[in-house]
């Protein structure tokens, strides 16, 4: 099931998805990202740093990537992701075994683990 709600309370409304959240709340004021680099967007779904997105969903899921923090963690001090285990945000990966779905803490699915790379 896809998450419409976060672990802070923040549910999906009709002008503002839960990726539109995560993008207020991870997004640094001067764009650059874990990488160093300046992510910012350009005309026709472009990333100042070059990454080409094929639709909007796929920029926005390179910058929930490239800003998103290892403990998950927004600017606020909070953990942002899903509010329940079953839920899942798509295209957010955290690490490889992940699979591209941020899961809630404790919660990821059991099962072999893909090796970076593969």
């Amino acid at each position: 099931m896809l998450a419409t709600r976060c672990a802070c309370g923040f549910t999906e409304l009709d002008d503002e998805q839960i990726l539109d959240h995560l993008a207020l709340v991870f997004t640094p004021d001067d764009s650059v990202g874990n990488d160093g680099r300046v992510h910012e967007e350009l005309s026709g779904r472009a990333c100042a740093c070059g990454f080409a997105g094929i639709t909007s969903e796929g920029l926005e899921s390179h910058f929930l990537e490239s800003f998103r923090p290892a403990d998950g963690r927004g600017r606020d001090g909070r953990w942002h992701g899903p509010a329940t285990p079953r839920e899942r945000i798509p295209a957010a990966p955290l690490d490889s075994d992940t699979r591209g779905e941020l899961f809630l803490p404790g919660s990821r699915p059991s099962g072999p683990s893909r090796s970076a790379g593969t």
